[in-house]
């Protein structure tokens, strides 16, 4: 049986991620990071490109022991939880 894109990617809780990157993105709406008009993909955009291994902790693996494919695999699951 092949396995899911979850179990690929080694999520430990997707709840625990979507809390995460829900209430991070309604932290940085408050802090007026851009000036009006906010985004909440775009800021995920950002933060993933700048920052990917700040999502590690809710995974199995780190950011930088991830092949290619599986960091695209991440970016997918953590781009999903918004």
């Amino acid at each position: 049986m092949a396995e899911t894109n979850e179990n690929q990617t080694g999520l430990k809780s997707e709840s625990d991620l979507q809390q995460f990157v829900r209430s991070s993105a309604a932290a940085a709406e408050q802090q007026g990071e851009n000036q009006g008009y906010f985004n909440a993909m775009s800021w995920l955009d950002m933060m993933l490109e700048d920052h990917p291994h700040m999502f590690d902790e809710f995974f199995d693996k780190s950011w930088y022991e991830l092949s290619e494919c599986e960091q695209s695999l991440r970016l997918i699951q953590i781009r999903k939880v918004l």
